[in-house]
């Protein structure tokens, strides 16, 4: 692999196995595990790239679509078990509910769309950071909170 510039990013490639984190594009926080009695729920809110916000993305069936798995041994999935729509570390194996589809973005308004998708879940809906800055999958439009950096480690 050639080397990178100090200040140039490295191009993600969804086809290629590799650790990633997973930055909000409006923000400064990176997808994190907020481990709290196993419940392992994902949140935006670690300020830098540590253990916890570093995960692998595994490329999967079809084009753009990629499963997680964190350094929990667990694969990052939606859960919708309880009727919610939160993202967490918890699955044993990745099946459809750990599947995401990458959507490139590619709207004008942005400048730097540099490894920038927005990541839509099995149930239709696109990944969004909620005010409390948990991830949750209930947006069926793309905004900036839709809007994450994906960077290679």
């Amino acid at each position: 692999m050639a080397a990178v510039a100090q200040n140039q990013v490295q191009k993600y490639n969804p086809k290629l196995m590799c650790n990633v984190a997973i930055k909000q594009a409006n923000g400064d926080n990176f997808w994190s595990i907020y481990n709290k009695q196993d419940d392992s729920k994902m949140n935006s809110c670690e300020s830098n790239v540590t253990a916890t916000s570093t995960f692998q993305s595994i490329p999967s069936r079809g084009q753009n679509k990629i499963n997680l798995f964190a350094n929990n041994g667990k694969y990052v999935m939606i859960k919708r078990d309880i009727g919610g729509q939160g993202i967490h570390a918890l699955a044993q194996q990745a099946k459809t509910w750990e599947l995401f589809t990458l959507e490139p973005i590619t709207s004008q308004l942005i400048q730097d769309k540099t490894n920038l998708y927005a990541i839509k879940c099995d149930n239709g809906k696109y990944i969004t950071s909620n005010g409390k800055g948990w991830l949750i999958a209930n947006s069926s439009n793309i905004g900036f909170n839709q809007m994450f950096r994906i960077i290679p480690q």
